[in-house]
């Protein structure tokens, strides 16, 4: 494969696919860079800038995936998987209010998606808008009644203060 990218070195297809090659090993760092220079030579390959954002969180750079978060939303803000990238690595960062702004507008661009409605409530529950947060795992929870993680966080908002997630983290919980 990495002759490929020495024959066609500006190919978006091999530096996408070169990039999921290294996803998948789990070799985070040349998978953010080949995922994201796919991008930036087809900009209309979101799905790699969306990789290449989370990619980069799992390298332990929020700060950065943020960035490339909030770069990639400004050229395609309506897209449902940019918003979660954006939104994801915000809240990674450091930055919940932020995070909850993303949040809100993922559900409002995919409204019927549970699990967007579930990460909408994680982030209200991270500024401790408990009642919001409710309102968005009850949403979940009735799109998808099969489902048992909405009902569960539901829960967790009972537990106790700041919205059940002081008690879910002292437990070791992670976020939807």
């Amino acid at each position: 494969m990495l002759a490929a990218i020495r024959i066609f070195p500006g190919d978006p297809e091999v530096l996408q696919e070169l990039g999921e090659r290294y996803l998948e090993a789990g070799v985070f760092a040349p998978a953010a860079r080949y995922l994201l220079a796919a991008y930036e030579v087809d900009s209309s390959r979101i799905d790699a800038a969306v990789r290449g954002v989370f990619a980069l969180l799992k390298e332990g750079r929020p700060d950065s995936a943020a960035a490339v978060g909030a770069r990639v939303l400004g050229a395609n803000p309506g897209s449902a998987p940019v918003l979660l990238a954006a939104e994801t690595a915000e809240l990674a960062a450091g930055r919940p209010r932020k995070a909850l702004a993303l949040a809100r507008r993922l559900v409002f661009v995919a409204p019927a998606n549970w699990g967007d409605q579930q990460v909408a409530g994680y982030a209200a529950a991270t500024v401790g808008l408990c009642a919001e947060a409710r309102e968005r795992y009850e949403r979940a929870a009735t799109l998808a009644p099969a489902q048992a993680s909405p009902r569960d966080w539901l829960a967790r908002l009972r537990r106790g203060p700041h919205c059940g997630l002081a008690a879910d983290s002292a437990a070791g919980g992670a976020a939807p």
